[in-house]
């Protein structure tokens, strides 16, 4: 195992990144990709790895498949563990069966008011905005997923834009200010983002390979996981972004720690 891979395992223990249908995601603990499975948001045939370059299907990643698929693909261990938690889980619903005490029923009642009283307080957070990808450019647009290759957005700027899994491939950024955008897990392959503003964006996770990020300015951007194989940066301001297990422009791993530059 490699120094790199290491190191990332102690900072981000039981992390892993995902990747469905060419789009990555993450990293998320275990118990989140089995929650996921089970709900159908991901399939079993979707890829999985730890550093971002060996991938494998979740199939293969036993840690991270529920019991209750394991046993279903055929697994004889997984099938005698799920049945002693099933039949565990019966023996904990007679145990709740039971009746519980005044003073237990005055407890969870006091629970439950204050509960209600910091949701009063505080309120109900806000629901996501949804994506609008047929907006026009500009600052704070909510692009999120949307499909958007090639795209030319002029002198438009994209400043606190949300282009969160935003396939951007090829597209005409030059000059474009995406300060402070939210670029995670964006496909920019090929994009052209020579004399951008990328300040304080988050671009973790993010595709670059072969793209075009020459005189760019990344201060304080974070660039962790980010794959920036046979990308150009000539001219680029790096101070304070984190280059923390990305891909550098030699398709190798910076190591945990990298700041302004990728260490090896």
């Amino acid at each position: 195992m490699s120094t790199a891979m290491s190191e990332q395992e102690q900072r981000y223990p039981d992390q892993w990144l995902l990747r469905c249908k060419g789009v990555k995601h993450g990293p998320y603990p275990a118990a989140s990709v089995r929650r996921k499975l089970l709900r159908g948001e991901l399939e079993l045939s979707d890829e999985i790895s730890r550093d971002g370059r060996q991938w494998q299907r979740i199939l293969h990643v036993a840690d991270v498949v529920p019991l209750q698929l394991r046993a279903l693909l055929g697994e004889k261990q997984a099938g005698r563990l799920f049945a002693h938690r099933v039949h565990s889980g019966h023996e904990r619903e007679d145990a709740l069966s039971a009746p519980l005490s005044p003073v237990v029923i005055l407890a969870l009642v006091a629970g439950l008011l204050s509960l209600l009283g910091v949701a009063l307080w505080f309120g109900v957070p806000p629901p996501v905005d949804p994506p609008r990808c047929d907006a026009p450019p500009g600052p704070g647009v909510n692009w999120r997923n949307c499909v958007l290759a090639g795209v030319d957005v002029g002198s438009a700027s994209l400043q606190g834009a949300n282009l969160n899994s935003t396939i951007l491939r090829g597209a005409h950024l030059t000059a474009t200010n995406l300060e402070h955008a939210d670029l995670r897990y964006a496909n920019l392959t090929k994009a052209d983002l020579a004399y951008a503003l990328l300040s304080g964006a988050s671009l973790m996770g993010a595709d670059l390979r072969g793209a075009d990020l020459s005189h760019t300015d990344l201060r304080g951007a974070d660039l962790r996981f980010a794959d920036l194989s046979g990308a150009s940066l000539a001219g680029a301001q790096l101070q304070d972004a984190h280059f923390d297990q990305a891909l550098w422009l030699d398709g190798k791993p910076c190591l945990v720690g990298s700041k302004g530059k990728c260490l090896r």
